[in-house]
C-alpha cells in the first residue's frame, strides 16, 4: 500500500522537494486511519525523515563552506 505514494507526487526534478512530498503524503494517509500502524508504514516514513535530514545537513555544511570561502 505504502509503496505506491511516490507515483502520485509531482516530480519537480529534485530529490529533497519530493522526498518531503513522499514523506507528506504517507503522513496524510495515516490521518483518520483506524487501527494499528504497520511497522512497515513507520520505518518507510522514518527512513525517509532520516533522509531528508542527511540531506539537509549536507546542505548546511556546503553552505557554509561557500561562505567561509566567499
Amino acid at each position: 500500500m505504502f509503496g505506491h505514494f511516490h507515483d502520485r507526487t509531482v516530480d519537480h526534478g529534485l530529490p529533497l522537494v519530493h522526498l518531503k512530498e513522499e514523506r507528506r503524503n504517507l503522513i496524510i494517509a495515516l490521518i483518520g486511519r483506524k487501527g494499528p500502524i504497520d511497522k512497515e508504514e513507520l520505518l518507510e516514513i522514518a527512513a525517509i525523515h532520516q533522509t531528508i535530514a542527511a540531506m539537509e545537513a549536507v546542505i548546511v555544511d556546503l553552505d557554509a563552506e561557500l561562505t567561509w570561502s566567499a
